[in-house]
Order: C-alpha cells, then sequence, then structure tokens
C-alpha cells in the first residue's frame, strides 16, 4: 500500500440558477486520488463558502466561472425523517479522468465540507496500491481483517459494468470485422 485516504460521498443536486445537474460529491483530502483538487481550491474563502472542482462535462453542463456560487442540496435523514440540507459552494475548477460518468456527473470538495452535510453518512477508506494488477488479493487481504459487514471493492468490482461493456464492443467488432 503507499496510502490510504478517508473519503466521503454524497447525492444530490447542483444548482447554479440558470441550470442544474445530479452528481455525486466526493469528500476528500487534497489530493488524494484522481479525483482530487489542490488545497487551495478546496480551502474557503474570506466569506467561508468551500471550494468545490467539478467534472469538465460538469462545469460545461452547468456554465460556471471560476468563482461562481453554487447551491448543492442533499437529501439527509433528520430526527425522525429525511431533511434537504443546502449548502453554497465556490466553482474552483475542473478536473478531466477521461471517463464521462466522473467528468460528467462528479465533483470534488473537502471531506470535512461532505461530512457536514450528512453527518450520519458513510466514510470509507480508500487503499492505494503501487500494482494495481495486485487488487483483488489486497482486497482479499483486508476483507480476512476487517470486521463482519464491512464491504470491500477494489477497481476491478467497481468498473465490472464498464469491463463488460468493452468486451461486448470488442466481441461485436470481432463479428462485424470477420
Amino acid at each position: 500500500m503507499t496510502r490510504v485516504d478517508r473519503v466521503a460521498y454524497v447525492q444530490g443536486v447542483m444548482a447554479t440558477g440558470r441550470r442544474e445537474a445530479e452528481v455525486t460529491l466526493r469528500g476528500a483530502s487534497p489530493d488524494a486520488g484522481m479525483l482530487s483538487a489542490t488545497p487551495a481550491q478546496l480551502a474557503a474563502d474570506a466569506a467561508g463558502i468551500p471550494g468545490v472542482v467539478l467534472g469538465v462535462d460538469l462545469a460545461h453542463d452547468l456554465g460556471v466561472a471560476p468563482g461562481d456560487h453554487l447551491r448543492l442540496v442533499v437529501v439527509a435523514m433528520g430526527e425522525r425523517a429525511p431533511k434537504f440540507v443546502y449548502r453554497t459552494l465556490r466553482f474552483a475548477g475542473t478536473f478531466s479522468t477521461g471517463f464521462s460518468e466522473f467528468d460528467r456527473e462528479w465533483a470534488v470538495t473537502a471531506r470535512e465540507t461532505v461530512a457536514a452535510l450528512s453527518p450520519d453518512g458513510m466514510e470509507s477508506l480508500e487503499v492505494v496500491i503501487s500494482d494495481l494488477d495486485r487488487a483483488p488479493a489486497v482486497a482479499e487481504a483486508i476483507r480476512a481483517q476487517a470486521p463482519d459487514g464491512t464491504l470491500v471493492t477494489d477497481w476491478k468490482e467497481l468498473n465490472r459494468e464498464l469491463f463488460a461493456a468493452l468486451a461486448l464492443q470488442k466481441a461485436a467488432l470481432f463479428c462485424c470485422s470477420a
């Protein structure tokens, strides 16, 4: 293992006043993995509004410019029933992964910002390893040591739909070119 990062996730709707989009918000420490941002981007401004970095396609779809304020709404659990939680975020930049799912639907902000949106939400640990081919074996070793009920997923399991689509595309290309 080269690094372990604490992350939090929440889903919601982000709006600019003109446009809105469903988003998955990843709360992480600066520079934590592929979907990350710099400390300056995630820092709160003088008014206390935290920064958010959007996937490049999401930023385009929302039509935002650096410094624009975005309104985020998430559904969290209240004492006895769900409740809406609102937060203003400041657009601080974009990331590009090359995967449309992430670039169109994901945003990154500080872990503490996401945790405050859903105090009863779940946090995760992301384990970074140097040899990606060892991911299944590392995941199995973590499962063996983790408490019962702990969900452990490696990158291949997490992206199984993508791999299935690629296999289908490869088979279709083979059939058409034969």
